[in-house]
């Protein structure tokens, strides 16, 4: 991840050949770790000098600078350089610092306490370890930027779920992919979030200090800076009101930031790692894997590379590594595989094309459907069944929730793809390696790997097993074409014609009492026909702030959904809104007068009555407004007098 910590680190200039195979087992950790080496260079003109009162490294507490210490000298061990962590921490942009010194100043002085009132400690004591420190991130989504990523202690969860402090909520399904389960503060906001990968090991630690209100957050940009930058507006005040102490060192004498958070400030170089690829998936599966190999291989950028790799692929990255005797530098594996990618390049020279490097392999095993490649003398590319995929992902397979069910995963097509080429240079000439591609948001990424001295990988399928995923994630399926109609009509009488009144009509009066929760004090305790027009005035608020457009795909965007439990409903309008299916248990507790609305006690994967599916539809979209990103708004569909109407609604930030 580019515009984090250690994000321009130069590396090595020389580098022992590794052999591929421990090169792949390199592969997976937290984007991080390259941004320091400015700090031994002349910083730009842009960058903050003396801070005064804060924002360098001796102006941590004892605890924060042993975080940032034990994260530089990690880097520091895996790249086989010497960095002083005052000179990183302090040689580190504004924004990065800003993020750190906020995030850990308000774990800092959150105690937690349990049902008995006994102590259970502060909220830094869940955290084994900083692996990356997000700031902005120019064009990335708001739950992208501001941010920490940290490796948790191992009762981190049920510490959390004792603490009368932390409320669990329902997992995440629109936003913090790859980390689904979520604690937030009580009493916010502003208030922390805690969103936890489903192994339990780490997490996406963010302060949201803006509230998600119904209709502001649609048009306010709750996910953008302002959310979670506590250098924005008034966000230092609110801040400052919860968790008092924090000085504002970024800002000048006159109280002006002095550096917008609007405008980039980012780092660029050949060791920088995007936010994401340079290739969408609009572009082919097949162009993904091709800009991979030539980014490595012939660009010899090896950064370029490793921003295809998922989260997703690190456990398996750490198991296998562990496996063989070679545990992994925690936050340090994409330091060390772009050390390895460099010693590989090293080995090989400059090739003129990647066949001249690699070449295709057959296929193995005759469940894997090859598929169009307009790069055949390079890689095989295939689709890969969902039993399958399910053997080699290991993001489920170590969760600390696995499903108890033990229903065999679908042996279904569509959902995954796998790339394989044998090596023709190098020291592991010979070795076949295999990577499991899947779609997140708008890139193919790598979200599993394995290397073999021989063509055949031995990937086998999948047995029912209680720690193997229930179903694979995010199928597809066709949805009842009534529903689909009903939101078209719904969001055209929103935003096309702005008529507001047959808009309201697609609304259950079950619906209504959302407004009680929908982040506004002002609208608590509405009676029926107040809510209906605090609703009504919203729709107009909403239509108004993107002008009347032609086409739903110019007045609003789709925002995807990731969970075990969803399926991608495919549709006609899918450049406008997302629609997924939901199981009943997922939908029913998400009714606004459910008593179990937000509370996510138990993980939903072992709800047996999310194993129906057909009752429940939800809609995503965010509005198409200029400058900051809003929240998104989701709408429960089901059938309510015989007619697919909206059953409950909520803005959803991050």
């Amino acid at each position: 991840m580019m515009n984090t910590l250690l994000s321009s680190l130069r590396l090595p200039r020389r580098h022992s050949p590794m052999v591929l195979i421990l090169l792949f087992l390199c592969l997976g950790s937290k984007a991080m770790l390259l941004e320091a080496q400015q700090a031994s260079q002349p910083k730009d003109q842009t960058q903050d000098r003396e801070e005064g009162f804060g924002g360098s490294f001796k102006s941590l507490n004892p605890e924060q600078q042993k975080l940032v210490v034990n994260l530089v000298q990690a880097h520091a061990r895996a790249t086989k350089t010497q960095l002083d962590p005052e000179k990183v921490y302090d040689g580190a942009r504004q924004s990065i610092r800003s993020t750190f010194d906020a995030v850990t100043h308000a774990l800092w002085k959150t105690a937690m306490t349990g049902p008995d009132g006994k102590s259970l400690g502060t909220a830094p004591d869940l955290i084994d370890a900083v692996e990356d420190i997000a700031g902005e991130v120019p064009e990335a989504r708001g739950d992208r930027q501001f941010r920490i990523y940290v490796y948790l202690k191992p009762n981190a969860i049920e510490t959390l779920g004792a603490s009368q402090e932390f409320k669990r909520e329902k997992d995440n399904t629109h936003y913090h992919f790859g980390y689904p389960i979520c604690f937030r503060l009580v009493n916010g906001p502003p208030s922390i979030q805690f969103s936890i990968s489903r192994d339990g090991k780490r997490a996406d630690v963010d302060v949201d200090y803006r509230s998600s209100s119904f209709p502001s957050a649609l048009v306010n940009g709750h996910l953008s800076a302002a959310n979670s930058d506590v250098r924005a507006g008034d966000n230092l005040d609110r801040h400052d009101g919860r968790w008092s102490g924090l000085t504002g060192w970024w800002q000048n004498l006159f109280g002006l930031p002095l550096q917008s958070s609007s405008t980039p400030d980012e780092t660029k170089g050949q060791t920088v790692i995007p936010l994401n690829p340079r290739v969408s998936e609009k572009e082919g599966l097949d162009a993904a894997v091709h800009d991979f190999l030539t980014s490595w291989i012939i660009e010899q950028k090896p950064n370029l590379a490793v921003a295809y790799l998922s989260p997703r692929s690190f456990p398996c990255v750490e198991e296998l590594a562990s496996e063989r005797g070679k545990p992994l530098e925690r936050g340090m594996v994409k330091p060390q595989l772009m050390i390895r990618m460099a010693a590989f390049n090293n080995k090989v020279g400059k090739p003129a094309k990647v066949e001249d490097v690699l070449e295709n392999v057959k296929p193995w095993n005759p469940r894997f459907k090859p598929v169009k490649n307009r790069y055949e003398s390079q890689f095989l590319l295939f689709e890969v069944p969902n039993d399958f995929a399910a053997a080699a992902d290991c993001s489920e397979r170590n969760a600390v929730e696995p499903a108890r069910a033990k229903k065999e995963p679908s042996k279904k097509y569509g959902d995954y793809f796998g790339s394989a080429f044998r090596l023709k240079a190098g020291d592991s000439k010979g070795s076949t390696v295999y990577f499991l591609w899947n779609k997140e948001g708008n890139y193919w990424k790598i979200v599993a790997l394995k290397t073999a001295d021989e063509a055949d990988p031995k990937m086998v399928a999948t047995a029912a097993s209680a720690a193997a995923p229930k179903v694979p994630p995010m199928p597809r399926v066709s949805g009842d074409p009534k529903l689909i109609q009903a939101v078209q009509q719904f969001l055209s009488a929103w935003f096309l014609k702005q008529e507001y009144e047959t808009a309201l009509s697609f609304l259950s009066p079950k619906s209504y009492v959302c407004v009680d929760s929908s982040g506004d004090p002002a609208k608590k305790g509405l009676g029926p026909e107040q809510a209906r027009q605090a609703i009504r005035d919203g729709l107009g608020k909403g239509a108004q702030a993107i002008g009347k457009k032609a086409k739903l795909e110019d007045a609003i965007r789709p925002v995807p959904a990731q969970h075990e439990l969803l399926k991608t409903v495919t549709h006609k309008y899918e450049n406008a809104f997302s629609l997924t299916s939901l199981p009943d248990g997922m939908a029913e507790d998400r009714l606004c007068s459910s008593a179990d609305r937000g509370k996510g006690t138990a993980s939903e994967l072992d709800d047996p009555r999310n194993k129906n599916y057909g009752h429940y539809y939800v809609s995503s979209f965010e509005l198409k407004v200029r400058g900051d990103e809003p929240a998104a708004l989701h709408c429960l569909w089901g059938l309510d007098d015989g007619s697919w109407k909206i059953l409950a609604w909520k803005v959803i930030s991050d």
